[in-house]
């Protein structure tokens, strides 16, 4: 993995802190989506990261943007154009915006990360993986949402009727009070699910 000051510099508009007080997991946009599916993640104002091609739709929705993670050459440009969003701190990162996201994610003092992405791609998920134990990330669509389970250890509290399903399929016998599901499984009851494995491993809920 290349260092931070081998993949991207930074270019702070103004003085900036970028770890906020609490705990609030920070906020990546990778990919352009609708404030309804963001609003949920903004109440508790995290810190707001957003990749370039997906600034112009979140400048619609009127938040203030922390960090933009843009190309070189977009640069000057973004630093012009961002000015009301003062202070914000400008990113270059070469080509691969995913992988400095998750570097600057990680080595900025963040602990916990959600990310608003079209989906879990395979290549979403490879750079994510490489990020385990530094950062604590999910993964949010429109439908799903996918948690990196880094530890291998999980426990979370599920209403009846919510579908889950693993990357391990050898999970899916570890769920109780379920029933099988073209996606996954479906809880058939209120219950706590609690996951004890060797390695880590991803875990789905369809929203």
């Amino acid at each position: 993995m290349k260092k931070a000051e081998e993949f991207c510099y930074l270019h702070p508009m103004s003085s900036h802190h970028f770890v906020r007080e609490g705990q609030e997991p920070a906020l990546l946009i990778l990919d352009p989506t609708s404030y309804a599916d963001a609003e949920g993640l903004l109440e508790w104002a995290p810190l707001v990261v957003v990749v370039e091609s997906a600034l112009d739709e979140v400048l619609l929705w009127g938040i203030k943007v922390d960090v933009v993670i843009a190309s070189p050459e977009n640069e000057s440009k973004l630093t012009s154009e961002l000015s009301h969003q003062a202070p914000i701190t400008i990113v270059s990162a070469g080509h691969d915006l995913i992988e400095a996201s998750l570097m600057f994610m990680a080595t900025s003092g963040q602990s916990a990360l959600s990310i608003m992405a079209g989906g879990l791609t395979t290549s979403l998920r490879e750079k994510v993986e490489r990020y385990s134990g530094k950062i604590s990330v999910t993964v949010r669509a429109p439908s799903h949402k996918w948690s990196h389970i880094s530890s291998g250890h999980y426990k979370k509290w599920y209403h009846a009727g919510t579908i889950l399903a693993f990357s391990n399929p050898g999970l899916l016998g570890l769920v109780s009070a379920s029933r099988p599901n073209e996606n996954g499984l479906e809880l058939t009851e209120d219950q706590w699910i609690t996951i004890e494995n060797a390695g880590p491993f991803w875990i789905s809920e369809q929203l």
